[in-house]
């Protein structure tokens, strides 16, 4: 060993990581993430239908119409890459809404898979699932996997 270098241990290596960690400004990066959104993303609104009750219980299809939640946010839309298309899950022009966490309210950030539809200017798309990129208990980013209605 060089006389000059200095040996650093396995137990200090894994202080100086989790020190790192420990400092990595999760508020931050979810305002960073909301602007480069914000930025670059287009207005589209995310649709929750509450179904109704029925008046006859013995026939839940005569429910009521129920009623719907909306709201409008910003979202980066892009495509799935080749090799995660597999023909089932992920079919050929299904498409990954990038939202923002901070732009849904609050009160609907725990439901996010709760939602049913994206319109995007005169499309509609079905949530087929909602990852929820959540460092520790902050979520950041929803990455809304949707597919064409009616395919």
């Amino acid at each position: 060993m060089d006389s000059g270098a200095v040996e650093t241990c396995d137990y200090c290596k894994t202080q100086a990581v989790l020190i790192m960690a420990a400092t990595i400004d999760y508020v931050k990066m979810a305002s960073d993430v909301a602007t480069i959104i914000s930025n670059n993303g287009r207005n589209v609104t995310i649709i929750k239908k509450v179904k109704g009750t029925p008046a006859d219980v013995a026939k839940p299809w005569r429910a009521d119409t129920g009623s719907t939640t909306e709201e409008t946010v910003k979202a980066v839309i892009g495509n799935f890459k080749s090799e995660e298309i597999d023909g089932r899950i992920i079919k050929k022009g299904d498409k990954k809404f990038l939202i923002a966490a901070n732009a849904v309210s609050a009160a609907e950030r725990p439901k996010i898979r709760d939602f049913d539809l994206v319109t995007d200017s005169s499309e509609t798309w079905r949530i087929m699932g909602v990852d929820v990129v959540e460092p520790g208990s902050l979520p950041i980013l929803f990455i809304m996997h949707v597919s064409k209605k009616g395919t």
